[in-house]
């Protein structure tokens, strides 16, 4: 099980950085940042379908349910692999880099930020969206990614909505 370390000498940390804890048990304070998404910790139920390099958003797959935990602290996003049993696995982390109504989009990271210690990441390549919608209503995720972490090029596309049982 991979912990999250943020180290708060590094430079261009940020003050609004939560302290580290096992991803199961983050406590989250909102924080807002003008038109975007406050920070949130929830469940989300997803799709995966696998793809090629070559056309990422193209799926080649049936698909294979699975439920993610998806974290937003400031403008980093990390979406982890959740086990049936509700155990963490890998975790795929992205930078928030646009800011629209109602949506957020990042950039899949294949490096993580120098302040990030996590022996769970997944180093990929690829977009994230956010899509926060009215009150009452679940946020979504889509995602299209490419990683070479078994020594060949796979692609794959996420498409999740909230847990309903999930909140913050």
């Amino acid at each position: 099980m991979g912990y999250l370390e943020l180290d708060i000498s590094a430079p261009g940390h940020r003050p609004e950085s939560l302290p580290a804890s096992p991803c199961n048990h983050f406590q989250f304070q909102p924080v807002s940042r003008g038109n975007g998404m406050v920070d949130f910790s929830i469940r989300m139920k997803n799709k995966l379908r696998f793809s090629t390099c070559d056309a990422p958003h193209v799926p080649t797959s049936k698909t294979h349910e699975e439920i993610i935990l998806v974290e937003l602290r400031g403008d980093l996003l990390m979406i982890t692999a959740l086990g049936a049993d509700g155990s963490p696995g890998s975790r795929v982390y992205a930078q928030r880099t646009i800011d629209l109504p109602e949506t957020s989009l990042f950039m899949i990271l294949p490096e993580l930020p120098s302040h990030v210690r996590d022996g769970a990441f997944f180093p990929a390549l690829g977009t994230v969206a956010i899509l926060q919608l009215p009150p009452g209503q679940q946020r979504q995720l889509r995602a299209v990614g490419t990683d070479n972490n078994s020594g060949q090029c796979h692609g794959w596309i996420f498409d999740a909505i909230e847990d309903a049982s999930s909140s913050n």
